[in-house]
């Protein structure tokens, strides 16, 4: 495999193409991939946070699965997540790696690119395409690495008892952006010098990247070329999207990135009313807030009674990935297991009581699963919610550049911003070998509501 591009990474290739300084990694205290043992096969699993205490869906999946195969048992081991996603790839790059492991989609290009990760076979794919929701979403050239357990995706919270003092009813939760932003107005309060003291609706503050990606998708422009090597950026929907965001805080006031770190806790500290953000929040009030009663609807579009080609794109909740380099055996224990995880009615409703929605076709209309509310808004809208694919880490800060100079630091006009983070973003898109990640737009199922804008000069 070493110096063979087309098989995988060798150790010191990884290690050239994240020029992230993990060479220095220590592998040590890590079990590496184990083999079997008389009756007994030992299946090792890395994971963030798994030297301590392992997430609880895993601990839920291996356990059910060696209670149903007695003669499968797993080791378990992983540091935190900074440390994790240094040291497993230098592990299975070295072939010191665990048989099964703890995936992000926002690893996809080194995991992918570097061979680092089984392809599925066929037969499987075909067996979970008519199970898994838009399986196809998840594709790369054809080949299937990995698929999610859950979508996470964006929704609206509000604070129910600042709703009920304003005489607020499930009647008056809005639809559009600009019914959302009027009555926000009414219950934006603020001191004698004009300051916000509690905003009607906070959008992002500190990170106001995703707001803008959101509303772009909302006005109906694909994000990216066809050949991944520009994004959309520097657009009208672009333009229009940074224009939007700036009017909630500078012309209709209705909150202020000055307030609050954060939309989640704006609310839960009393300083807003309501507020976007992704719908893992909903775990987070519970666990921080348990007294603090809040609500949810559904993220709303541009226009009354017509949906947005998409709401907002969607982060997948991945599933494990396999070793290419562990065991023929160990490989097809991997794929049973994950397998059976992913397809397990009552797992994956487990993993929708943790706030992702269900990919899983069957359980999509439970009562159960229904119940949650945080959960359900994502439902209503998950045939339009779009998977970006998985981006360079780097594209992060790309986004951030645009609302980072037109509201924090307040040092550019949106042209100048959106000219400044499209030259970075393209940048990023083709300052690596490996364009494998393959974004997934074009097989979005409203693709042909999109655009591909003009770039403005």
């Amino acid at each position: 495999m070493k110096g063979d591009k087309s098989q995988g990474l060798s150790r010191r290739d990884f290690i050239k193409l994240t020029a992230s300084g993990v060479a220095a990694a220590s592998l040590a205290g890590l079990p590496i991939a184990a083999v079997a043992q008389s009756d007994t096969t030992t299946v090792v699993f890395w994971a963030p946070d798994c030297d301590t205490q392992c997430w609880s869906q895993w601990q839920r999946y291996m356990d059910g699965y060696a209670d149903v195969n007695p003669n499968i048992q797993f080791e378990t081991a992983g540091p935190g997540w900074g440390d994790y996603w240094q040291r497993t790839p230098l592990a299975i790059a070295g072939g010191r790696g665990p048989d099964i492991f703890y995936m992000h989609f926002f690893q996809t290009n080194p995991f992918v690119g570097g061979g680092l990760i089984e392809e599925w076979p066929e037969e499987r794919v075909e067996a979970l395409r008519g199970q898994i929701a838009a399986l196809d979403s998840y594709l790369f050239d054809g080949k299937l690495y990995y698929y999610p357990e859950g979508i996470g995706t964006s929704a609206i919270f509000y604070d129910k008892t600042a709703w009920e003092a304003a005489g607020l009813t499930d009647d008056d939760i809005p639809t559009t952006w600009s019914q959302l932003i009027e009555l926000a107005k009414n219950l934006t309060e603020t001191n004698a010098a004009g300051e916000v003291t509690r905003s009607g609706f906070e959008w992002g503050t500190n990170d106001l990247r995703w707001t803008w990606l959101m509303l772009k998708y909302q006005m109906g422009e694909f994000l990216f070329t066809p050949d991944f090597r520009r994004a959309y950026f520097n657009t009208e929907g672009g333009r229009a999207a940074a224009q939007m965001i700036k009017d909630w805080e500078f012309v209709d006031q209705v909150g202020s990135t000055d307030l609050t770190p954060s939309p989640h806790e704006a609310l839960a500290n009393g300083l807003a009313v309501m507020g976007f953000s992704y719908t893992w929040v909903a775990r987070w009030f519970t666990e921080n807030h348990p007294d603090f009663e809040w609500g949810v609807f559904p993220l709303v579009g541009m226009e009354e009674g017509t949906p947005p080609p998409v709401y907002d794109r969607g982060g997948p909740e991945l599933l494990p990935g396999i070793n290419p380099q562990t065991s023929d055996e160990m490989k097809q224990i991997g794929f049973d297991w994950i397998q059976w995880a992913g397809t397990d009615a009552d797992n994956m409703k487990f993993r929708a009581s943790l706030g992702a929605a269900p990919v899983l076709m069957s359980i999509q209309d439970d009562p159960d699963v229904l119940a949650d509310p945080a959960v359900a808004v994502q439902l209503s809208i998950l045939d339009r919610t779009l998977y970006t694919g998985a981006p360079l880490p780097q594209w992060e800060d790309d986004i951030k550049l645009i609302t980072d100079l037109v509201h924090i630091t307040r040092s550019a006009e949106i042209d100048d911003a959106l000219q400044q983070a499209q030259e970075a973003v393209d940048a990023t898109l083709n300052a690596t070998e490996f364009i494998t990640w393959g974004y997934s737009e074009r097989a979005y199922t409203h693709a042909d509501e999109l655009t591909d804008p003009e770039f403005l000069s």
